[in-house]
């Protein structure tokens, strides 16, 4: 049998779908008998641990719990150690004294991988006398300074990524004292830790860790970076939860058609994966406003419409200079004041230097007056302006609010509702 161990805290209740999906993924690629052993405090919930067992059941595996408490570690660091780390740090460290002491042998998995090979591949790599098994940490040369190596407690060209472990358990439990030689750490490099727990098993394993291929721990942002898009049987680390509409591509693709196939792959995560995009594309729009205004107000601004509720709008979001003006197909404006400026005919603006102005539409033919100013020779958001796409939300801008979202409490009928 094979034994794999994960951990989970789950504060937000947001966490479970992606331990989830590692666990499918794990138990989908192989024909082994497996254990999953879990280790979790109370904030993982009912709902979720049932999805598990029914999940684990289905591919005829098993599933342990173990709910621990770290109170006894919190009480044991300084308090400036203490506020450094997050509860989900000491979980690794707590796997050998929780697990039965007859498991010779166990793999650690963090929730943020996908496991796209068999993972018998994994388990069957001898230890070679060594304590545990691992692969190389690939980002940690992109760390100008690490302190640990500075004062020479550690060697980059012997440290390892913590997110994928073979831990050779009677080795470990005979010759490690793996929590307090950890706690030790932390008390005594606190202020030199910039990876947490995964500093202090590079530590107390620096003379007995085993390296073996960098496939068993794939870092999925460090192969974008090298631009090595092809999906091959590996372990996936998505480090710093590198899946998601930022990059569309296999990877993506790859991690979502294991979550999709999960039981956490229903309506409401879809709803979620929409609700998200909306906030990204709302940032998004506020940051090309306000890109859009800076370069506004560098130019001479030329105001096309001389009236109506928009342009007392932009008045507000766009300072006056004394060269702006009002241009307006109305014949009859041309000549009037509003706002100080000048009303002008159109034709005015065919005798501007084009790369001094920025032409705002405030009327609401925009349409119209958008050919007009292309019959010119003038191009949209280069030239010429939408000017509600120039107002922030407080005066009467685009909110994009009007968004549906999942009411998860709402038991049949109408379970959507506007935000």
């Amino acid at each position: 049998m094979i034994h794999v161990c994960f951990p989970i805290h789950d504060k937000n209740g947001t966490y479970a779908k992606y331990l989830g999906t590692a666990i499918y993924s794990l138990l989908k690629n192989t024909k082994e008998k497996v254990m999953i052993h879990l280790l979790h405090d109370d904030t993982f919930r009912l709902e979720d641990k049932k999805k598990l067992v029914d999940m684990v059941k289905a591919f005829s595996q098993d599933i342990k719990f173990y709910c621990i408490s770290i109170d006894d570690v919190i009480q044991r660091l300084d308090g400036t150690a203490r506020w450094y780390y997050t509860v989900g740090t000491f979980f690794r460290l707590y796997i050998l004294k929780t697990v039965p002491s007859v498991i010779e042998k166990i793999i650690y998995l963090d929730a943020d991988v996908v496991v796209h090979l068999d993972i018998k591949q994994l388990w069957d790599i001898p230890f070679q006398d060594a304590a545990i098994i691992a692969a190389h940490d690939v980002h940690i040369q992109s760390f100008k300074s690490y302190p640990l190596f500075d004062n020479a407690c550690l060697s980059a060209d012997k440290y390892f990524n913590a997110g994928v472990l073979v831990l050779n358990c009677n080795l470990i439990r005979e010759k490690f004292n793996l929590l307090n030689n950890s706690i030790n750490f932390f008390v005594e490099h606190y202020e030199e830790i910039l990876s947490a727990d995964q500093d202090a098993l590079n530590y107390v394993f620096k003379t007995s860790c085993r390296f073996v291929d960098n496939i068993y721990n794939l870092s999925v942002k460090h192969e974008r970076e090298l631009g090595k898009i092809k999906i091959k049987p590996a372990i996936y680390h998505y480090i710093n939860r590198s899946y998601g509409s930022e990059q569309v591509d296999e990877y993506d693709q790859l991690y979502y058609q294991y979550l999709l196939e999960s039981p956490w792959g229903d309506v409401e995560f879809g709803m979620n994966c929409l609700l998200n995009m909306h906030s990204d594309l709302y940032a998004l729009q506020k940051q090309l406003r306000k890109q859009k205004c800076m370069f506004v107000r560098s130019k001479k601004v030329i105001y096309f419409g001389a009236s109506g509720v928009l342009l007392q709008a932009i008045l507000k979001e766009i300072p006056r200079q004394l060269s702006d003006y009002f241009v307006d197909n109305d014949s009859d404006k041309w000549g009037e004041i509003v706002a100080e400026m000048p009303v002008c005919d159109p034709q005015k603006i065919c005798t501007e230097q084009r790369n001094s102005i920025v032409i705002i539409i405030v009327s609401l033919q925009y349409t119209t007056i958008k050919r007009q100013l292309e019959f010119y020779g003038y191009q949209e958001n280069r030239d010429f302006f939408y000017g509600e796409d120039l107002l922030s939300a407080e005066n009467g801008g685009k909110k994009y609010n009007m968004f549906l979202s999942f009411d998860k409490k709402t038991k049949g009928g109408n379970i959507w509702r506007y935000r």
